[in-house]
């Protein structure tokens, strides 16, 4: 039986509750996982396959995310992985979404060149004014965003579905 981290970095909750729903769907499937905070994951080798995640600021993956790829690019470069995203809101368009997928696969990819994801799946998050950070109030004030919880859950469940097949059909 296949086990697999899900390993997330998050601000204010919003990510660690996606990865909480996409560790459902895999348990669905029969498969064992382990949600943690990536910061706290000092060797991912135990596990099958990994799952890491993040919001992203300033259209940048957060920093600390990056580091840990990179840290154990080794390793993962070894491991079916799959990355998502939660930004404020995925961008409108048809090519917006790629141009941003692109965009974050090239940061990571400087910060861990061999790594090769499966699939990097971006979301929308929520922005709530009432826990943010003082920087983050600056910019909410600055930029005006829609504030909310825009996660559409079916979309992120439904990728997580996509996850936990390809696990269990196996390399």
């Amino acid at each position: 039986m296949a086990r697999v981290l899900i390993a997330y970095e998050t601000r204010f909750g919003s990510t660690a509750e996606v990865a909480d729903a996409v560790a459902d769907v895999l348990r669905d499937g029969g498969i064992t996982v382990e949600v943690r905070r990536a910061s706290e994951v000092a060797d991912p080798a135990p596990y099958d396959a990994v799952v890491v995640g993040a919001p992203v600021y300033s259209r940048r993956w957060l920093t600390a995310a990056c580091r840990w790829v990179g840290r154990h690019e080794r390793l993962l470069e070894r491991r079916p992985v799959w990355f998502f995203a939660l930004g404020i809101r995925v961008p409108d368009g048809p090519h917006a979404s790629a141009r941003h997928t692109l965009r974050l696969l090239r940061r990571l990819h400087q910060m861990a060149p061999t790594v090769v994801p499966r699939d990097v799946a971006l979301f929308a998050g929520a922005v709530n004014p009432a826990i943010v950070g003082i920087r983050e109030q600056l910019q909410l004030r600055i930029f005006r965003p829609r504030t909310g919880d825009f996660r559409d859950w079916q979309r992120i469940r439904g990728w997580a579905g996509q996850v936990r097949d390809a696990i269990l059909s196996g390399p």
